[in-house]
């Protein structure tokens, strides 16, 4: 699968959005390098914290990076609710 996307994230106002890595490429430590670029990024920026929504199945993935849970969250898209859960990680910055 030359030149196909295999994951996707970005920064919004300290917010992540938009992580997404193709089923095909799960478990290959992608999610974890887009994870850490994005802190770094947001290091950059000057950002203390980064805020997010979890899935119920991201959940495992963010909690073994060191987000903590700061309660449940319901997102309505086009009518459809989806129960999620708010995250936050405050960032340290590099010396």
């Amino acid at each position: 699968m030359e030149n196909s996307l295999v994951g996707t994230v970005a920064l919004e106002d300290g917010e992540m959005v938009g992580m997404y890595i193709s089923a095909a490429h799960l478990r290959k430590g992608i999610g974890k390098e887009l994870l850490i670029y994005l802190e770094n990024y947001a290091r950059e920026l000057n950002i203390d914290s980064i805020s997010l929504t979890s899935t119920p199945a991201g959940l495992p993935f963010y909690l073994a990076n060191g987000y903590v849970v700061q309660g449940p969250e319901t997102i309505v898209v086009d009518g459809v609710a989806f129960h999620e859960t708010r995250m936050s990680k405050h960032l340290f910055y590099k010396k």
